[in-house]
């Protein structure tokens, strides 16, 4: 849900609308809605292509792989500064808010499925992710949708795979919003605030992994790897007074094109958890896989 829930803090309970209607105007909504868009881009960017963090289990046909995971994606800074986050809501100063932003963890959620190639020591899988459409009074989310593909080609491996190293090529896509709107009045009339934010973009990956399997038991794994990000984010705000329209204004910001990656996880049985780190973009996921079966 990408940093929702932040902004509908932002929009519900922040002082800010008070400066919005002091400063009415195409410029100054445009200035905001560009703050927003360029705190938020670095970071979609990451997590369009984040989660792709399997255990070195890559085998041919005929071999099988199911299950599903959650995660958090935040900038590395995020995890332990997000008291700055609450206290930007109490500030008057949009630059301070949407700078507190970037700090907003996004929750993603994925079911997964892969198979092995015949007469190649490789598989190929799918991954889905999907969040509906909600409304909440005057707050709404537009819906969520991820869709992913990942090859994974063995490079090494040892008898039995207690030691396997693979090469990875995955490409990922994801899109939604949040709409919403905030109204109230001030000395200048009853004011109506509409935001619209969006996100959408791909991000094609390559990594190469290896691990250490314990057969029956679990193993650890970790690699290296970059992805190369299309995409953008665009935030739309327009204002009335009065019911009458006063100003609008649309801003966007492209996805930050390219990034460095490592990843480390471990898993137990059918239990699985793996980190992510972007080396460029600063940013962290953590996702945790509660069940995956492997025939």
């Amino acid at each position: 849900m990408k940093r929702i829930l932040t902004l509908i803090l932002l929009f519900a309970f922040s002082p800010l609308m008070a400066g919005v209607v002091d400063e009415m105007s195409e410029s100054y909504l445009g200035d905001v809605a560009q703050k927003i868009c360029d705190s938020m881009k670095g970071h979609m960017a990451f997590y369009t292509g984040t989660g792709n963090v399997y255990q070195a289990n890559t085998s041919g046909f005929p071999g099988i792989k199911l299950g599903m995971g959650i995660g958090i994606s935040a900038p590395f800074s995020g995890f332990d500064n997000i008291s700055k986050l609450f206290g930007a809501l109490s500030s008057p100063d949009f630059t301070t808010v949407t700078n507190a932003l970037s700090l907003a963890p996004m929750p993603y959620d994925m079911v997964f499925a892969k198979i092995g190639i015949p007469a190649l020591p490789m598989d190929v899988g799918l991954r889905l992710g999907y969040i509906p459409a909600m409304n909440f009074g005057s707050y709404g989310f537009k819906g969520e949708f991820h869709f992913g593909v990942e090859a994974r080609y063995i490079l090494f491996e040892l008898p039995a795979g207690i030691i396997k190293v693979d090469g990875r090529l995955s490409y990922d896509v994801d899109n939604g919003g949040l709409k919403m709107n905030s109204s109230g009045t001030e000395s200048g009339g009853t004011y109506d605030i509409g935001f619209d934010y969006n996100w959408a973009g791909s991000s094609l990956g390559a990594k190469i992994v290896g691990g250490v399997n314990i057969p029956l038991i679990g193993g650890v794994y970790a690699g290296v790897g970059a992805n190369l990000n299309f995409g953008k984010v665009t935030t739309k705000i327009d204002a009335k007074i009065n019911s009458s329209p006063v100003a609008s204004a649309e801003k966007s910001a492209n996805y930050d094109l390219f990034d460095l990656k490592l990843i480390a996880g471990g898993y137990f049985a059918f239990v699985s958890l793996a980190a992510e780190f972007g080396l460029l973009s600063g940013d962290m996921s953590i996702t945790f896989f509660p069940f995956f079966l492997t025939f």
